[in-house]
């Protein structure tokens, strides 16, 4: 499987500590202000609201979406819990097949044995029928 391959890990080449190289900043004495190029500050500059244009009401509204959103719901599943989802799900369809081949024998079992009974309903049927002739052939002639 690919999840258990392990990927080898390249070692430190030493296991000494070394001290971080720490950069310092110049102060503010010793830096040369005199090379900058600043503007004059002794223009009069005069602080001004910014401005703000009001959005159409129009940019609000939108129309509703009236088509049909589909929704991206991709679903994760631990490969064990497929694996044995699709175990249990094998075995539900085995349990079915059985059920239905032994619903099938059942039938047929049926079958027989109504056959059986409506045999022995007309057997009754023409013994009944012999017996009324034969009371009625011995009974008639007194």
């Amino acid at each position: 499987m690919v999840f258990n391959k392990k990927l080898s890990v390249p070692k430190p080449v030493s296991n000494e500590y070394q001290e971080p190289i720490i950069h310092t900043q110049p102060k503010m004495d010793e830096l040369d202000l005199a090379d900058l190029n600043f503007p004059d500050s002794q223009q009069n500059y005069m602080p001004q609201r910014p401005r703000f244009e009001r959005p159409l009401a129009q940019d609000f509204m939108q129309e509703p979406h009236h088509g049909r959103v589909v929704k991206d719901n991709t679903l994760f599943v631990k490969i064990e819990m497929y694996k044995e989802s699709m175990r249990t799900l094998n075995l539900v369809k085995e349990s079915l097949m059985n059920t239905e081949h032994i619903l099938e024998r059942l039938h047929k079992i049926k079958d027989r044995e109504d056959a059986e009974i409506r045999e022995w309903h007309d057997e009754i049927k023409r013994i009944k029928q012999k017996i009324m002739f034969i009371d009625k052939n011995l009974f008639e002639h007194e």
